[in-house]
Parts: C-alpha cells; sequence; structure tokens
C-alpha cells in the first residue's frame, strides 16, 4: 500500500510539473520598442504610458531615443523581438518621427536620416511569430503604409496599426507652451494614446484598457486641432507647394486583429 501511495505521489508531481511547463509556455508576455526619432518630440510618451500600466515591464520594452533612433538601431530591435517573442505574447512598435518618400517609396526615417521602406518593415514584422501585434506611426504618409497601390504593404492578419494621419496626407506634434506654468506640451498621437494607458481609459467596461478603445480617446482628443490647422488654407498650400502633400493629420486605424489588445487591466 505504502508503494502504491508513494508511486501516486510521484506520478502527481510529475504530471503538475508538466502542467506548470506548460503554463509557462503559453504565458502572454508584453514585448515592446518605442522609437523617437523626431527632435521636436519632448518626451517618449509611448514608452511612459506603457510604463503606467500594470503589465508591461521595462525588461521587455527597447526605447530607442532620439540619437539612438538609428537604422541599424531599430532593426536591430526587430530582430530583439522576432528573437524573443512566442506566439501567445503580445507586441507593440511604435515610431515617432519623420515619414519618408524617396523614389515612390513610402517609409520611415531613422534619427540619422537613414530610411527604412515600408516593404523593409513588413519584410521584419513578418519575422515575428506572434498572433497579436499592434503597430503605432506617428509620422507623415502613415496611412499610406497600408494603402493597396504599395506593392508589399503592411496590411496582414492579427496586426492593429495606429496612423497618425490620412492616406498620402502630412503629419503633425502641436507644441505650445502652457500659460500657467510656462512649460511646453507636446500634443499628437503618442501623447493622447499614453494620456489614454495612463488614464486606464475602459469605455465598455470590461476591466480592459484596450488599443482600439484607447485609439478611439486619442482621436476624439486631437480632433479639434486636426480641424483648426487642417482648415487654414495658406498652410495646405505652403504644404503643398513645399512637399506635393496635403496636410492631414487625422488619426486612422487598420484593424485586422481578431478580439481587442489589452494594453492594462483594470
Amino acid at each position: 500500500m505504502n508503494k502504491i501511495f508513494y508511486l501516486t505521489i510521484i506520478a502527481l508531481i510529475i504530471i503538475n510539473g508538466v502542467s506548470l511547463a506548460e503554463r509557462s509556455i503559453n504565458e502572454t508576455e508584453y514585448w515592446g520598442v518605442v522609437v523617437v526619432a523626431l527632435g521636436e518630440t519632448l518626451e517618449p510618451h509611448i514608452y511612459n504610458g506603457l510604463l503606467e500600466s500594470n503589465i508591461w515591464h521595462k525588461d521587455n520594452i527597447i526605447l530607442l531615443w532620439k540619437q539612438n533612433a538609428t537604422r541599424e538601431g531599430i532593426i536591430e530591435s526587430l530582430g530583439w523581438l522576432k528573437d524573443n517573442v512566442d506566439e501567445n505574447d503580445i507586441v507593440l512598435f511604435s515610431f515617432d518621427g519623420h515619414g519618408s518618400y524617396i523614389d515612390q517609396k513610402y517609409g520611415i526615417y531613422a534619427y540619422e536620416g537613414g530610411e527604412i521602406t515600408v516593404e523593409e518593415l513588413d519584410y521584419y514584422f513578418d519575422q515575428i511569430n506572434v498572433n497579436n501585434l499592434c503597430l503605432i506611426f506617428d509620422c507623415c504618409f502613415a496611412v499610406t503604409f497600408v494603402d493597396d497601390s504599395i506593392n508589399k504593404n503592411l496590411k496582414d492578419n492579427n496586426r492593429v496599426i495606429l496612423m497618425s494621419t490620412m492616406k498620402y496626407g502630412l503629419g503633425s506634434h502641436w507644441i505650445d507652451t502652457n500659460l500657467f506654468t510656462g512649460e511646453k506640451e507636446d500634443t499628437c498621437l503618442s501623447s493622447k494614446l499614453a494620456e489614454a494607458w495612463t488614464k486606464k481609459i475602459d469605455e465598455n467596461n470590461d476591466g480592459i484598457c484596450s488599443v482600439e478603445e484607447s485609439f478611439i480617446y486619442a482621436k476624439r482628443g486631437i480632433l479639434p486641432l486636426s480641424i483648426m490647422t487642417a482648415s487654414r488654407l495658406m498652410m495646405q498650400i505652403g504644404c503643398y507647394l513645399a512637399y506635393r502633400h496635403f496636410y492631414l493629420p487625422f488619426p486612422t486605424i487598420y484593424d485586422n486583429n481578431e478580439g481587442d489588445i489589452p494594453i492594462a487591466y483594470i
């Protein structure tokens, strides 16, 4: 009887160990790369917003701040994601900087001016084996990155892409000085998203502050500035003469992900 008892205990330990191992493998982790390549940006809004949540941890986020946001650094960070995440994880990549349009190819500018085309970005994102991928592009031409006119755009399954402009449009950061404190304030898609995460916005009361809910909050907060500045005729004429594109700072979302992507739990 003692022998049967001990064998039973051993079997339960083994089974429990396998179960724990399976839970460890299947556990959701949250990984992020935050790129700030725009000299005018006052702070790493997305990075700060993620750290304010209760599920994103500093060790799992790379921040490439201005001079560190080089072409090499951005590509290496995407390789870091590829090597560390699995399909059960949630991954966020954000870019705050200049959009590029060179030789009829759209993309992003690294801090030192090196371009990364949409085709290149898509190649590196495809290497990341994950079922929930959130991409944020706070830059000019952002919606063009998912346009069907591009041979290889960023559209794909399991992706939610938040963009700060309309198709082919120029974007904006609104930097003002607070009349009471004298401090400069930076309003943009990134700052408003971070604000939603810090406040843990949960519009459907399901206990989750999601990417999708935070985008609605950010768009609503930016819209008055977008309308006010985009309606200025002389600004539109100046933008077109200088860049051959109009000023269209209206946030847009592409959502081809099943369910919502959580940023924080309430």
